[in-house]
């Protein structure tokens, strides 16, 4: 079957034929769109935990850590 055929196969379909075709051709994009879209978030964890496994892994990576996690906390109780 050509290009042509399927294009007349299409047109002479019914138009509630036509309607589901439409709908599964723009799911099937939505789809495609969503899973392209999980693969970058995927790669930015991905690398996300990547840079702190080597900040962790550095003489003094765990106490910045620490030291970001501490100070808010520090503050407040002179505060009170």
């Amino acid at each position: 079957m050509d290009g042509q055929q399927l294009l007349e196969l299409i047109l002479h379909a019914s138009i509630v034929v036509q309607l589901v075709m439409l709908i599964l051709l723009v799911m099937s994009i939505v789809v495609w769109a969503v899973w392209f879209a999980k693969g970058a978030q995927l790669r930015r964890a991905q690398r996300a935990l990547r840079a702190l496994e080597a900040d962790f892994e550095s003489e003094q990576g765990l106490q910045l850590y620490y030291d970001l996690d501490v100070k808010p906390y520090a503050d407040s109780e002179a505060a009170v």
